[in-house]
């Protein structure tokens, strides 16, 4: 009996098998591109229903609207001296009063022979240097032209905290006006920076900021100043101030250090700060004591006989946990705290003492101007190649790098000084102060009279400290 097999069946499965190869991508194509497209009809929906991003937006273009009125930036022509030309920098300010006083970093009007301010409505008017503190890195300069001048709002008394919305404003590269976001990444930094100023305690953010935003204000949700951009991290592990191109952490003078020195500037006063009479660590380091204390602070290593620290009851060995009940986590807090307060200020210390908690009252003294010159002067005197020692003879230049600033100016090795800026020096804190009070660390050439080995005498410029 002869069997027959149906073939149409199995071509029929066939030719659909094919047609699907071809065909089923075109349909899985058409069916994501239709979900997709759903998706974003639907978001849109969704999004013009919903004004909660448009509610931040317009907050935070509230913030540049209160701002901006209070925000100049700030050109700077300064000699050049290799060539002998004149050069030019920017940064940025921010308006302190209603006199129109401007406050800024001192390293970005350091040297300057010019200054011209601009306002975010396009008013341009020339300024002058007020007065600088170096030590903190802050300037106020007055404007030819205040008119019209809106003083920042100042978040005074408020402390900064971890994760708290920020906004940085400046020049970036020159965009002028310019407005970055972020949070506080970090309090009480202390900053390897090329040029170190002696006070930190800066305030670390992940705002964006570059070089043209030094000086420019670091604000909170509601526009108020909590601090004053200063410094960067750089891609290759270093900070600076603001001379290099930003790796994501920025660093910002926090507004308890600056409203005591720009006070006392806007007052026409010399400034003046606490001083507390303890030698306070260089590095920070964990504290482990017998008693058994783990914890954040400062170990006092010695306080100096007949200071305010000594009249006051703290002891060697002591641990300040808080200073004017801020807890203390490291030297460049306590330091930056002591350094914020004037002198006749009483403070509240809490340290640990023999497995306790001890509180004290000090009243502060005031900071000696040669260890502020010396802090400030020394390493300043370095960079520029020269060192001063003391001899019997006097005040002795006793290493001058070939090459250097100080050697092209005609510094070298075994002269004396006889005098700084018309004033005679007969130590090496002498030297410091008149350089300090001349301000070199401005960038101010400082005529200083020498003297070698014979009597005879020679005068040396000392020329503007070369960024």
């Amino acid at each position: 009996m002869r069997r027959f097999v149906a073939l149409g069946p199995a071509i029929v499965v066939m030719l659909a098998a094919v047609a699907l190869m071809f065909v089923g991508p075109v349909i899985v194509r058409q069916m994501t591109h239709a979900a997709a497209v759903g998706r974003a009809l639907g978001a849109r929906q969704a999004l013009d229903a919903d004004n909660t991003l448009d509610v931040l937006d317009a907050a935070i273009s509230r913030v540049s609207d209160a701002v901006s009125p209070s925000l100049v930036h700030i050109d700077v022509d300064a000699p050049r001296r290799e060539s002998g030309r004149r050069s030019a920098s920017s940064g940025a300010g921010w308006v302190w009063d209603a006199q129109g006083h401007i406050v800024t970093n001192a390293h970005v009007v350091r040297g300057a022979t010019f200054i011209r301010v601009q306002t975010s409505d396009g008013r341009v008017t020339p300024a002058e240097i007020l007065a600088a503190d170096t030590y903190t890195d802050i300037a106020v300069l007055r404007p030819a032209d205040p008119d019209g001048l809106l003083p920042i709002a100042r978040a005074s008394g408020q402390q900064p905290r971890i994760g708290q919305r920020v906004f940085a404003f400046g020049s970036p590269f020159g965009f002028k006006f310019s407005m970055s976001e972020g949070i506080i990444s970090g309090l009480g930094r202390d900053p390897l920076a090329d040029e170190p100023t002696g006070v930190t305690n800066y305030i670390q953010t992940d705002a964006a900021v570059n070089p043209g935003n030094s000086g420019g204000p670091l604000v909170d949700s509601r526009a108020r100043l909590i601090g004053m951009n200063v410094a960067i991290a750089t891609g290759a592990g270093t900070q600076t101030l603001l001379q290099g191109q930003s790796a994501g952490i920025s660093f910002a003078i926090p507004l308890a250090t600056i409203e005591p020195i720009v006070t006392q500037m806007v007052r026409g006063r010399e400034v003046s700060r606490g001083y507390l009479g303890i030698t306070i660590p260089a590095s920070e380091e964990p504290i482990i004591t017998d008693s058994g204390f783990v914890g954040t602070g400062v170990r006092i290593p010695r306080v100096q006989p007949d200071g305010p620290a000594a009249a006051s009851g703290l002891r060697n060995g002591d641990i300040i946990t808080h200073f004017n009940h801020t807890p203390i986590r490291n030297p460049a807090m306590l330091r930056s705290a002591i350094g914020a307060m004037s002198p006749g200020d009483s403070a509240a210390v809490r340290v640990w003492r023999d497995n306790a908690s001890v509180e004290l009252q000090v009243v502060l003294g005031e900071f000696p101007q040669e260890v502020l010159a010396n802090q400030s002067v020394f390493p300043a005197l370095i960079r520029y190649g020269m060192r001063l020692g003391q001899s019997r003879a006097g005040v002795i230049v006793d290493v001058v790098i070939p090459g250097s600033t100080a050697y092209e100016a005609g510094f070298r090795e075994g002269m004396l000084l006889a005098e700084v800026a018309d004033r005679a020096v007969a130590s090496v804190d002498d030297a410091f102060v008149a350089l300090m009070r001349a301000e070199f660390l401005l960038g101010k050439p400082v005529l200083v009279r020498t003297r070698g080995p014979e009597p005879e005498q020679a005068e040396a410029l000392l020329m503007q400290l070369e960024r």
